[in-house]
Protein backbone atom coordinates (compact mmCIF):
# COMPACT_ATOMS: atom_id res chain seq x y z
CA UNK A 1 0.00 0.00 0.00
CA UNK A 2 1.69 3.48 -0.91
CA UNK A 3 1.93 5.89 1.21
CA UNK A 4 -0.39 9.38 1.05
CA UNK A 5 1.61 12.69 0.88
CA UNK A 6 1.05 16.99 1.44
CA UNK A 7 3.55 19.09 -0.48
CA UNK A 8 4.13 22.40 0.78
CA UNK A 9 5.79 24.67 -1.91
CA UNK A 10 8.02 27.84 -1.14
CA UNK A 11 9.49 30.00 -3.72
CA UNK A 12 12.08 32.61 -3.77
CA UNK A 13 13.99 34.17 -0.81
CA UNK A 14 12.74 32.75 2.68
CA UNK A 15 13.00 35.21 5.50
CA UNK A 16 12.28 37.28 8.02
CA UNK A 17 10.63 39.05 6.03
CA UNK A 18 8.43 36.74 4.73
CA UNK A 19 7.64 35.69 7.93
CA UNK A 20 4.03 35.46 8.54
CA UNK A 21 3.70 33.95 4.82
CA UNK A 22 6.24 31.19 6.13
CA UNK A 23 3.93 29.91 9.28
CA UNK A 24 1.08 30.91 7.44
CA UNK A 25 1.93 28.02 4.67
CA UNK A 26 3.57 25.56 6.87
CA UNK A 27 0.14 26.07 9.57
CA UNK A 28 -1.90 25.05 5.67
CA UNK A 29 -0.80 21.95 5.89
CA UNK A 30 -3.00 19.12 5.28
CA UNK A 31 -3.24 16.78 8.69
CA UNK A 32 -4.00 13.57 6.24
CA UNK A 33 -0.89 11.73 4.86
CA UNK A 34 1.69 10.21 6.02
CA UNK A 35 4.35 11.95 4.70
CA UNK A 36 5.28 15.44 3.93
CA UNK A 37 7.28 17.09 1.10
CA UNK A 38 8.51 20.54 1.75
CA UNK A 39 9.26 21.82 -1.93
CA UNK A 40 12.58 24.36 -1.66
CA UNK A 41 13.35 23.79 -5.14
CA UNK A 42 11.79 27.22 -6.74
CA UNK A 43 13.05 28.67 -3.30
CA UNK A 44 16.51 30.76 -4.10
CA UNK A 45 17.62 30.97 -0.23
CA UNK A 46 16.90 30.74 2.86
CA UNK A 47 17.65 32.36 6.30
CA UNK A 48 17.88 31.30 9.88
CA UNK A 49 14.29 32.24 10.40
CA UNK A 50 13.18 29.60 7.96
CA UNK A 51 15.42 27.02 9.14
CA UNK A 52 14.13 27.28 12.53
CA UNK A 53 9.87 27.22 11.62
CA UNK A 54 11.15 24.11 9.56
CA UNK A 55 12.63 22.53 12.52
CA UNK A 56 9.42 23.28 14.74
CA UNK A 57 6.85 21.90 11.65
CA UNK A 58 9.42 18.90 11.48
CA UNK A 59 8.88 18.31 15.34
CA UNK A 60 5.05 18.48 14.40
CA UNK A 61 5.41 15.75 11.96
CA UNK A 62 7.30 13.26 14.09
CA UNK A 63 4.68 13.88 17.15
CA UNK A 64 1.98 13.17 14.63
CA UNK A 65 4.35 9.70 13.12
CA UNK A 66 4.91 11.78 9.75
CA UNK A 67 7.75 11.65 7.60
CA UNK A 68 9.21 15.03 5.92
CA UNK A 69 11.56 15.37 2.99
CA UNK A 70 12.64 18.00 1.70
CA UNK A 71 13.33 19.10 -2.58
CA UNK A 72 16.25 21.41 -2.48
CA UNK A 73 19.60 21.92 -4.35
CA UNK A 74 21.96 24.66 -5.34
CA UNK A 75 22.50 27.38 -2.51
CA UNK A 76 19.59 26.35 -0.49
CA UNK A 77 20.55 22.39 -0.24
CA UNK A 78 24.29 24.08 0.78
CA UNK A 79 22.52 26.30 3.52
CA UNK A 80 20.33 23.10 4.69
CA UNK A 81 23.68 20.88 5.08
CA UNK A 82 25.54 23.71 6.70
CA UNK A 83 23.08 24.25 9.68
CA UNK A 84 23.03 20.43 10.01
CA UNK A 85 19.23 20.18 8.67
CA UNK A 86 20.22 17.32 6.38
CA UNK A 87 21.37 15.28 8.79
CA UNK A 88 17.72 15.14 10.46
CA UNK A 89 15.50 15.26 7.55
CA UNK A 90 16.24 13.53 4.36
CA UNK A 91 16.85 16.19 1.60
CA UNK A 92 16.54 15.06 -2.26
CA UNK A 93 17.08 16.68 -5.40
CA UNK A 94 13.38 16.45 -6.89
CA UNK A 95 10.25 15.66 -6.18
CA UNK A 96 10.23 12.23 -7.76
CA UNK A 97 13.15 10.97 -5.06
CA UNK A 98 10.99 12.59 -2.19
CA UNK A 99 8.27 10.33 -2.95
CA UNK A 100 10.47 7.26 -2.57
CA UNK A 101 10.45 5.67 0.62
CA UNK A 102 14.51 5.89 2.37
CA UNK A 103 14.41 2.05 2.53
CA UNK A 104 13.71 2.25 -1.71
CA UNK A 105 16.07 5.24 -2.05
CA UNK A 106 18.94 3.58 -0.06
CA UNK A 107 18.45 -0.05 -2.24
CA UNK A 108 18.64 2.14 -5.33
CA UNK A 109 21.77 3.90 -4.58
CA UNK A 110 23.25 0.54 -3.82
CA UNK A 111 21.97 -0.90 -6.96
CA UNK A 112 22.25 1.68 -9.66
CA UNK A 113 21.59 -0.45 -12.76
CA UNK A 114 18.02 -1.83 -11.57
CA UNK A 115 15.77 0.56 -10.72
CA UNK A 116 12.03 -0.75 -10.78
CA UNK A 117 9.40 1.53 -11.45
CA UNK A 118 6.16 0.04 -10.55
CA UNK A 119 3.13 2.64 -9.56
CA UNK A 120 1.63 1.62 -6.39
CA UNK A 121 4.36 -0.96 -4.90
CA UNK A 122 4.44 0.42 -1.83
CA UNK A 123 7.97 2.29 -1.82
CA UNK A 124 6.66 5.61 -2.35
CA UNK A 125 6.60 8.33 0.88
Amino acid sequence: MSETYATLTFAGGLDISRYPELVGIFRSCPDEGSCVIIDLSNATWIDSVFMTELLVFYRKTLKNNRTLVIVATGNVEKMLAIAGINRRIRVVADVTEARKSPARAAWEKQHPQARPSREGDGAEC
